[in-house]
């Protein structure tokens, strides 16, 4: 009963931080909370229509539109939770002081908001290319949340350990930027298993992030199976980041110093 009650008090504790995070970011200003959902749509639009444009080749049976859409709010969530994961406490230091918010908490909140943002998006966007005669919605549902569901994890797994590691050494903030953009490449965003040259495949097939989009993919489009996609695999590497992450936040709580 004790682990129940305590999983409660820490679902209100993440459910008012994601109010609060919701608050700080987007305001009442203008179009106030719908910024959670035109920001990152209006990005994803922008880089989707650059890349159509191109005329990359895609692998049989995908559609540009759909397939930029997908690797592209997939990537953001990565790319906006570890940026950001750096200034969590310097943000959110004065609800340390209670004892119900931990720096889990803080991370956990940005990152359930910021999915459901994205995933929302995501569907919106792709809801239009599908009434415009150019995309698809998801044709299996459950492989698509699938491979959200360990988007989240493993970046969230990630942003704990950015977390843990700028808190004691404050510089690791200013080489994290840098290094999410210089993912790009390595991410899947804008790559498929199926088209890269099978010495680049050999390698990419070992990224997490790459796997995770291909599996996106896999339930997003209906003919498209992938032979590369492990997610065991992912799997695995969500489990090993987020105990290194929760030991990582465990020992810089001794380092917080709220004023």
């Amino acid at each position: 009963m004790s682990f129940v009650k305590g999983l409660a008090v820490q679902a209100r504790t993440i459910a008012a931080l994601i109010i609060r995070e919701m608050h700080t970011r987007f305001g009442r200003d203008n179009i106030g909370y719908l910024w959670i959902f035109v920001e990152p749509s209006l990005l994803t639009i922008g880089v989707t229509s650059v890349h159509h444009l191109l005329g990359i080749r895609l692998p049989a049976g995908m559609q540009p539109a759909p397939f930029y859409i997908a690797g592209y709010t997939g990537y953001m969530l990565f790319r906006s939770l570890v940026n950001r994961a750096g200034t969590t406490v310097e943000a959110n230091g004065t609800l340390l002081f209670h004892r119900q918010v931990t720096l889990v908490d803080l991370i956990l909140a940005r990152a359930l908001l910021e999915a459901a943002a994205l995933l929302t998006s995501s569907f919106f966007m792709l809801g239009i290319c599908a009434y415009l005669g150019i995309g698809v919605l998801p044709a299996k549902p459950l492989t698509f949340l699938m491979g959200w569901a360990l988007n989240v994890w493993f970046v969230t797994a990630i942003s704990m350990i950015v977390l843990a590691l700028c808190v004691r050494f404050p510089v690791v903030e200013r080489i994290v930027h840098p290094l999410t953009y210089l993912a790009l490449p390595v991410s899947g965003a804008f790559t498929s298993f199926e088209t890269i040259p099978a010495v680049f495949r050999s390698i990419l097939v070992w990224v997490p992030l790459a796997q995770i989009q291909e599996i996106i993919r896999e339930g997003l489009f209906p003919n498209f199976e992938s032979l590369y996609t492990q997610p065991a695999y992912v799997a695995v590497w969500c489990v090993m980041l987020t105990l290194l992450g929760l030991t990582g936040l465990r020992v810089a709580r001794t380092w917080v110093v709220l004023e």
